[in-house]
């Protein structure tokens, strides 16, 4: 949507918060998110939430308040959905579902990876759906497939290493000195 004054404050504010918050400084990540929150409540920015929203859930789900994560997760999928933003519907509802299942609600987990998994599929062909894709499956998965394409990859490299060359060709006319 449009991009006021005011939310051009907010936007810096929660990207601020949300960089602080992936250096492990939380304490100092907490209060920038929810200054950016209440900044965009009062705008009534449902987009601008929703994105706060899924920083502070992430966050909070890092600290270890699964229900305040959840609250938050929950506010930006929803959010994400009503505003029309496939992309952080999708990010946010795989965050709700990684959230329930750390809290052991697995059936609720569940149906958030289903929804989260509709949004992506939403989503046009490119970098974005791929990635959100891949940030599906569960870390071990993701691990094997991986290691199973790298080390298919090396078989290739290996097998091209060893292969011989085409053999040399002497590209001398009649009475040019060859030298070998």
């Amino acid at each position: 949507g449009h991009v006021t004054g005011v939310q051009t404050c907010a936007l810096p504010i929660s990207a601020q918060g949300a960089s602080v918050m992936f250096s492990r400084q939380a304490a100092d990540a907490e209060p920038l998110l929810r200054g950016s929150l209440a900044t965009a409540r009062k705008l009534k920015a449902r987009g601008l939430i929703a994105q706060v929203q899924n920083d502070l859930g992430v966050l909070l789900s890092g600290t270890g308040d699964k229900a305040g994560a959840v609250a938050a997760l929950a506010e930006s999928a929803s959010l994400a959905v009503k505003h029309g933003s496939p992309e952080l519907a999708a990010r946010a509802g795989r965050n709700l579902a990684d959230a329930r299942m750390n809290a052991g609600d697995f059936p609720a987990a569940r149906k958030e990876l289903d929804a989260a998994l509709r949004a992506v599929r939403s989503l046009p062909e490119g970098h974005e759906r791929a990635f959100l894709l891949l940030g599906m499956f569960p870390s071990r998965t993701l691990r094997r497939v991986c290691l199973l394409l790298a080390l298919t990859m090396l078989g290739a490299l290996c097998e091209s290493w060893a292969r011989p060359g085409p053999p040399p060709q002497i590209d001398a006319g009649f009475r040019e000195l060859v030298l070998v």
